[in-house]
């Protein structure tokens, strides 16, 4: 008899908006999106959290709703 265990890969953890994962949300993550819109492959790019809303692709709409972000709390 034979088994197979199937262990699914754990996500790594993340926080909206934090694009470069290094605990605040500023400036250069909006950057970091637009160099990713742009066609680019930014180190340390965290898809997951720069998709803002959910729709599985990174635009314009992500880039606002993460300057949103920044100046609420401000």
């Amino acid at each position: 008899a034979s088994s197979t265990i199937t262990v699914k890969e754990s996500t790594p953890e993340y926080t909206p908006g934090d694009v470069n994962n290094d605990g605040n949300i500023n400036v250069r993550d909006v950057i970091m999106v637009v160099d990713y819109i742009l066609g680019n492959e930014p180190n340390g790019f965290v898809f997951e959290a720069a998709d803002m809303n959910g729709s599985g692709d990174i635009n314009v709409r992500d880039i606002i709703i993460i300057i949103d972000i920044i100046l609420n709390e401000q």
